[in-house]
């Protein structure tokens, strides 16, 4: 289950090969959906593998990455204590992560490939992000 629906009525997931943008719900919390159905949001799966386009500068410098960058979505909410500040994350090939709802409004995604589920230990959590192959 998509953690996202549980605050919103309507959902669908992610479909490889699409193009979502990021939105702002009532909720006050970014998230990805359909240019197409702007009041649903996409749920991402555990392990789906995105392309942000046109990242802003700051945002290139903060995390050493181009105008483009292929993450990978990790929903880390269950295995990590409530506190934590790493919950539903975007993961960069160099290890750096951002949270989903620090994504720039109107920010482009690109749906690569669905999820492939692979479960991750905390240890594994709190250090760094090796890309799987």
């Amino acid at each position: 289950m998509c953690w996202f629906s549980s605050g919103m009525s309507r959902t669908r997931k992610a479909i490889e090969g699409e193009e979502l943008v990021v939105q702002k719900f009532t909720n006050n919390m970014r998230w990805p959906t359909s240019p197409n159905d702007l009041k649903k949001a996409v749920c991402l799966v555990d392990g789906t593998m995105l392309k942000l386009n046109g990242i802003p500068q700051e945002m290139q410098e903060a995390h050493n990455i181009g105008a483009e960058a292929v993450v990978e979505f990790r929903q880390f909410s269950q295995r990590t204590p409530p506190e934590s500040p790493f919950r539903d994350v975007l993961l960069f090939h160099n290890g750096d992560r951002l949270q989903v709802s620090q994504l720039p409004l109107g920010m482009r995604i690109d749906v690569l490939s669905p999820a492939v589920m692979t479960r991750v230990n905390e240890e594994e959590a709190k250090t760094i992000y090796v890309p799987r192959r």
